[in-house]
């Protein structure tokens, strides 16, 4: 997705094309006022529709996986790439944890990557997230 100060740049640059555009064709005031107003027009359709793109992946689903020493097991979890947080990671976790008591333990979350991996998810660079630990760590959770 374009970043906010390009999407501005593209809008102006297409608003001043029109206009150069008009100028060279006519002095009219009422004729560049259209024009303005036509170029505006193509470039604020061209913003929703990069908005539309943004909202159609906000929506993809994002399954949870974890990696049980080298073994992909899916955990059957799933959050909606706009809802992708660390917290909301943790909280799902915790409705497949065994003991309801106590808070679950994973040293996965304790790495500085955490946070650039849930960045490359709400972005849309990958699709999947995949939980490393140890067959000890697993063992608290209902698989």
């Amino acid at each position: 997705m374009l970043k906010p100060k390009w999407l501005i740049a593209l809008y102006l640059l297409i608003t001043f094309f029109g206009i150069v555009v008009k100028f060279k064709t006519t002095t009219e005031y009422w004729e560049i006022l259209q024009a303005i107003d036509t170029a505006t027009a193509i470039a604020l359709a061209l913003f929703a529709f990069f908005g539309y793109i943004e909202y159609f992946r906000s929506e993809n689903s994002i399954k949870i996986f974890f990696d049980i020493e080298g073994k992909k097991v899916d955990t059957g979890l799933s959050l909606l790439r706009k809802n992708f947080t660390r917290n909301e990671v943790l909280g799902v976790l915790g409705m497949i944890q065994k003991d309801q008591e106590k808070r679950f333990r994973l040293s996965f979350f304790q790495d500085k990557k955490v946070l650039e991996k849930l960045q490359q998810i709400q972005t849309g660079k990958d699709r999947e997230f995949v939980i490393k630990m140890s067959e000890k760590e697993a063992e608290q959770f209902l698989l």
